[in-house]
């Protein structure tokens, strides 16, 4: 009982047993009284731990934040991922829109939406700049022509281009930015294109 009673206080690893534990010696005769204190102790650290579920092979921590290396918030840990962060702000691509859009798309929250049903993901989100040259440098294959944002303004053969007006515009009157194929340099089309929408993760 003794080496059971340790056993479990140390598979609670991080989570500290501030209740009374009673260890026990050969040949001593174990009393309920005893036993109950162990158990109430064991109890109530498990009853700490953080508010994690699981959700078929993950696991998902839904109550405040999760904070490593530091009792604080601040950057102050490497945190090495052997695959990819899904983030809701930052990503890289994780496939196109099945369907074909022009560039009114309900806007930038609408754009997101068509995304979140490509990657079955609710943190996906229509792609940036950045995320399309991080995806390239990676290796990542990218589909080609694919419509993505970069919240900028250029000029061009006598018209805008500016996301396709917040990607609610989808006539010729503007342009949005779009991801040629090899080489992978970005490029531009009238807003009345159809095009799928480069979506990350």
């Amino acid at each position: 009982m003794g080496i059971l009673a340790a056993f479990i206080t140390a598979g609670l690893l991080a989570v500290a047993v501030t209740g009374v534990m009673n260890s026990f010696q050969d040949g001593e005769t174990l009393t309920a009284g005893k036993l109950n204190t162990n158990f109430n102790s064991l109890k109530a650290a498990i009853e700490s731990l953080p508010n994690w579920t699981k959700s078929g092979s993950d696991a998902v921590f839904s109550n405040g934040n999760v904070i490593v290396n530091t009792t604080t918030a601040a950057n102050s840990a490497v945190v090495t991922v052997n695959g990819k962060i899904s983030s809701s702000v930052l990503g890289v691509y994780c496939g196109a829109t099945a369907g074909l859009v022009t560039g009114n798309m309900g806007g930038y929250t609408g754009a997101k939406a068509l995304c979140e049903t490509a990657c079955s993901n609710t943190n996906a989100h229509m792609c940036t700049a950045h995320e399309i040259s991080i995806s390239r440098q990676l290796g990542i294959s990218i589909s080609s022509n694919l419509w993505y944002t970069s919240y900028s303004f250029g000029f061009q053969s006598g018209t805008d281009t500016i996301d396709c007006a917040g990607w609610t515009d989808g006539t010729a009157t503007a342009r949005g930015p779009k991801a040629y194929p090899s080489p992978g340099q970005p490029g531009n089309d009238f807003c009345n294109a159809t095009l799928p929408v480069a979506c990350c993760l």
